[in-house]
């Protein structure tokens, strides 16, 4: 499977169609001056001039800023903010929107369906405007593919080399899914895909991520029994296998999920609960491009009136905090010392969203880049800020000095 099969198993006409919603999208760029047709030779070689990178910094950023903020309620409000902030672009401009979208899918799995959703409208409107194609974005979901599972070269992707880690694997997989799912591919592109997967003997976990909530066939089912009976399985993979096989085996594998470092998207009924939790995480998306703290204030003053919904804000701060660098939990930690000087936050709210995220570290951490240093480095800053009160155990716990409160 090369990327032109990838990209002729595109639902075309699904793609063909345009709805008022674009007709007045592309009307927002017909009607512009300051929006011209550009002519440019699509190039991969752009993204590697080092004279290019400012003007690629400033693509991703304005990318990102719109991104941070998309929710299903306001999809069609950003579709506008997005042609507007971005104005004119060429081609190789474009090639960074789609690199661009690729990262946000990979770090905000989540929210898979909405960012493709949204950038499925916005391909289609650079395609009636501009006739800028999305070859580049198809061709990075088939060359990571085919990097992982039949050790195809990444070649000018090198940037895939990222994402190798078996969650980035796995939520690779998902978007191919979901592509599917909103027919930016053909259904019978899964066929395709099961052949890949299931001739594979690399990553037997995926085997299971693809084929989980699907109906097998006999012979998939008779492969994956194959696959469990000639191969020196890990216990883990064995039971995820097994899984597939017997439906009694439900309980243990949401055990076995448990150990790996993959969280399947949320339910509409989840999505709803953790609004704050996406919203709190776009904001410090946000706020790491820009650092404008008052937009958070606005927000806290506006959705976090009461002393449970700020400590849940401080949850979903600390866990973003968790799951970045080194250098962007730096930036965090700066952020919330700045967040309690300006009032804007209390001291027991740091301390009771620490405990919050602690209360589900079990399985939680497996997430989080190096968490025992992370929750260290946390707990030294909170220390010194003079914040130890209902965090004694946990001080105690990793071995920080402190004076007990009487």
């Amino acid at each position: 499977m090369n990327v032109e099969t990838f990209i002729t198993l595109r639902n075309l006409p699904e793609l063909n169609t345009i709805s008022n919603e674009i007709v007045n999208l592309i009307n927002l760029f017909v009607g512009s001056k300051k929006i011209n047709k550009y002519q440019s030779k699509m190039s991969n070689q752009i993204l590697k001039n080092p004279k290019m990178q400012l003007l690629k910094d400033k693509i991703e950023n304005k990318v990102n800023l719109v991104l941070n903020k998309l929710s299903e309620l306001n999809l069609n409000n950003l579709l506008f903010e997005f042609i507007e902030l971005l104005g004119k672009i060429n081609e190789n401009d474009y090639l960074i929107v789609q690199k661009t979208f690729y990262y946000k899918l990979q770090s905000d799995i989540n929210f898979v369906k909405i960012y493709l959703e949204f950038f499925k409208i916005i391909s289609k409107v650079y395609k009636q405007v501009f006739n800028f194609n999305s070859e580049y974005f198809y061709n990075i979901i088939e060359r990571k593919f085919a990097s992982d599972y039949k050790n195809i070269e990444l070649n000018e992707l090198s940037f895939l080399e990222d994402f190798n880690e078996e969650n980035k694997r796995i939520n690779h997989l998902l978007i191919i899914k979901t592509m599917i799912d909103i027919n930016m591919f053909d259904v019978s592109l899964k066929e395709e895909i099961n052949k890949n997967i299931l001739e594979q003997n690399n990553y037997f976990t995926d085997i299971y991520y693809w084929f989980q909530k699907e109906t097998l066939t006999k012979e998939t089912k008779q492969i994956i029994n194959n696959k469990i009976m000639n191969n020196p399985l890990a216990s883990r993979d064995k039971v995820l296998l097994d899984s597939l096989l017997d439906e009694k085996i439900v309980v243990k594998e949401k055990t076995i999920i448990k150990q790996q470092n993959y969280k399947s998207t949320i339910n509409k009924s989840t999505y709803k609960e953790d609004t704050l939790k996406l919203e709190t995480i776009n904001l410090i998306n946000e706020w790491l491009l820009m650092e404008y703290i008052d937009d958070i204030k606005n927000f806290i003053d506006n959705n976090c009136k009461d002393a449970i919904s700020k400590n849940k804000f401080c949850q979903y701060v600390f866990i973003k905090y968790f799951e970045s660098s080194f250098e962007v939990s730096n930036k965090i930690l700066e952020l919330v010392k700045n967040m309690v000087k300006k009032q804007i936050l209390f001291k027991s709210n740091l301390s009771r969203g620490v405990l919050l995220v602690n209360s589900t570290w079990e399985d939680s951490s497996l997430d989080f880049n190096n968490p025992e240093k992370k929750m260290k480095e946390l707990l030294i800053c909170l220390k010194n800020m003079g914040i130890t009160k209902f965090l004694e155990s946990l001080l105690k716990e990793f071995k920080i000095d402190f004076i007990e409160s009487n």
